[in-house]
């Protein structure tokens, strides 16, 4: 990394997409790819979606493990997964089923379009929706790499975001980069509570990776397209959309989720923050749990 112009790169960038027209969409159908990899231990996810304007979609997910001495995370990058499941209407947009998912409540097109394109205003949407459980800090952190996530924000929206974490103490210096495939980047560090880094397109603002002391979360690819393409099983349904206190799937130990955000359903208040089991989230759901 050098610190070389890296902050002007960023200055001229959050000008120029506050008044760059929002480009006009070549479908309704949002794709992604995305990987996470832990270097402690090698583990490797791989996750593609699709995902309409509503929140609704499909998408899949393969784990394995990777190896930096043998193998080539752009060779990785290049396989695809499965489609082995099915997002609701309303779910939660996320990053994907790599990371922990923590949502804004504006997750269709609509909600996303209706940001306000103002920095001070959009910091008073995302502390407005801060959870009592998460620090200030931390919660604005994800919620920029949130906003800034590919294909999800108006280039004024994100000129904003970027202009928030520009201005905001708990962000470090702007440094040009390159990301684990290899891609030009710059790179903003979070300062004074953890390692954190989210590394940006120069040309988009858009994420291009962030990265921790746990690992790295790169977006391989993401455009707009046409056509929803159908899972494998069309009866499965993937709840990774949902932000849940606890699922218990019966298969050990429950799956634990955060309660604030659920997308298309709400769980009764005595319920919030325990474990609920599966069949009972595919009845909230109106999903029959046979099929």
């Amino acid at each position: 990394e050098t610190s070389d112009g890296g902050a002007e790169v960023l200055a001229e960038l959050i000008a120029t997409l506050a008044e760059q027209p929002e480009q006009e969409r070549a479908g309704d159908v949002l794709y992604t790819k995305q990987f996470g990899f832990q270097s402690h231990d090698g583990e490797f996810a791989l996750y593609e979606s699709w995902r309409s304007l509503d929140g609704s979609g499909v998408a899949g997910t393969s784990f394995g493990t990777f190896s930096q001495a043998t193998e080539n995370l752009s060779d990785r990058a290049a396989e695809s997964v499965e489609i082995t499941g099915r997002y609701p209407a309303g779910s939660v947009a996320g990053r994907g089923s790599t990371g922990t998912h923590i949502g804004l409540t504006p997750n269709t097109a609509a909600d996303l379009a209706a940001l306000p394109s103002d920095a001070q205003a959009l910091l008073e949407v995302i502390r407005e929706q801060r959870p009592e459980t998460e620090t200030d800090d931390l919660w604005l952190a994800v919620a920029i790499s949130e906003l800034l996530a590919p294909g999800r924000t108006s280039p004024a929206v994100r000129s904003a975001a970027l202009q928030i974490l520009t201005e905001s103490a708990l962000f470090g210096p702007v440094t040009t980069t390159t990301d684990a495939l290899g891609r030009p980047g710059l790179r903003v560090t979070g300062g004074g509570w953890g390692f954190f880094g989210i590394t940006l397109d120069p040309s988009t603002g858009e994420v291009l990776a962030t990265d921790s002391q746990w690992g790295i979360q790169v977006f391989v690819e993401s455009r707009w397209q046409p056509d929803m393409p159908a899972p494998a099983n069309d009866s499965a349904w993937n709840l990774h959309g949902l932000v849940i206190g606890c699922i218990d799937y019966g298969k050990g130990e429950p799956r634990t989720f955060r309660t604030e955000y659920i997308g298309a359903v709400e769980l009764p208040p005595e319920q919030d923050g325990q474990c609920i089991a599966l069949a009972e989230v595919l009845d909230l759901l109106g999903i029959s749990a046979d099929g």
